[in-house]
């Protein structure tokens, strides 16, 4: 059986190989125009790409794509959406507890190590937080969906530690997809709790893994009514998003990090019942909503 030769079954390098033919140009053709178009591209990467030995990384590349799909006639993104995620994956900065600011930092550490599954091989591209707030006005549910990037070896499991001061027994972790929940730990203190999802499959770095959990809360009442996530590290996008209770709307809420000092600024909510942030990057640290009602403690 014939084994593949490199961008055989790659479709950028096949859909490259195959416009560069049906136009009858040349490497150089392309790399001369687009020089003369801005975009200069080496005639190695140009002859790398074609092949599928690598593919464009980072801005200047992709642009000169959009480039390359004019001078040879094709529709645009016919290439540039064939180049699939990108095989970088850079070093990961140094791990900084994301609740050192709290009390529970300690914690969270003796948690995480407990759990005894990797940690320092993960980088989250995009989490996509959304919390239920009952008609008390705490929070209730909530869900997170994930993707996480493998930077280092061949790992199969997630760890996951909530923190939980002031609360009443641990939460409840429910409908995982993408993975299964297995492992869990209990702090001693009461003020950690944390789970190991197992991966679906093994992921090996670069790439990635979808992972989606709900947790429910049945507490009675909580010290601050907040929902927040915390990150060891930089990480990409990051949404929340909280759903009030229609017949109990907060009279304000307003974003934070565990480094703020200043009071977090109140906004309405508005005509209707949610409020959302939305970070293109954050971390390492804590960011989350805080929401309040007058005439309530907080």
């Amino acid at each position: 059986m014939k084994t593949p030769e490199p961008g055989e079954s790659d479709d950028f390098a096949v859909a490259l190989r195959a416009a560069i033919a049906a136009r009858q140009v040349s490497l150089v053709w392309l790399r001369d125009r687009l020089t003369d178009r801005g975009n200069p591209v080496s005639l190695t990467t140009l002859s790398y790409w074609r092949s599928g030995h690598r593919h464009p990384e980072g801005a200047g590349s992709h642009a000169a794509i959009r480039e390359i799909e004019e001078l040879l006639g094709l529709p645009e993104d016919a290439l540039a959406s064939l180049i699939g995620p990108t095989r970088r994956v850079g070093p990961l900065a140094a791990p900084v507890p994301p609740f050192e600011a709290r009390p529970v930092s300690e914690a969270a550490e003796e948690t995480t190590a407990a759990l005894r599954a990797p940690t320092g091989v993960f980088r989250e591209l995009t989490t996509q937080v959304v919390a239920d707030v009952d008609e008390s006005g705490v929070l209730r549910r909530r869900w997170i969906r994930m993707v996480l990037q493998v930077t280092s070896g061949t790992v199969g499991e997630y760890p996951w530690v909530e923190i939980v001061e002031g609360y009443d027994g641990p939460p409840v972790f429910s409908d995982a997809a993408g993975a299964r929940l297995t492992r869990t730990y209990d702090h001693p203190s009461g003020t950690a709790y944390g789970v190991v999802l197992q991966l679906e499959r093994p992921v090996t770095a670069p790439d990635t893994a979808v992972l989606e959990w709900v947790t429910d809360y049945p507490y009675d009442d909580v010290p601050t009514p907040e929902c927040m996530h915390g990150r060891s590290r930089p990480g990409g996008d990051l949404l929340m998003w909280v759903r009030f209770h229609p017949d109990r709307l907060p009279t304000w809420w307003g974003e934070f990090t565990d480094a703020d000092v200043a009071p977090v600024p109140r906004r309405t909510v508005g005509p209707g019942s949610t409020a959302h942030v939305f970070r293109r990057s954050f971390g390492p640290g804590v960011f989350g909503l805080r929401w309040g009602f007058e005439g309530r403690r907080e």
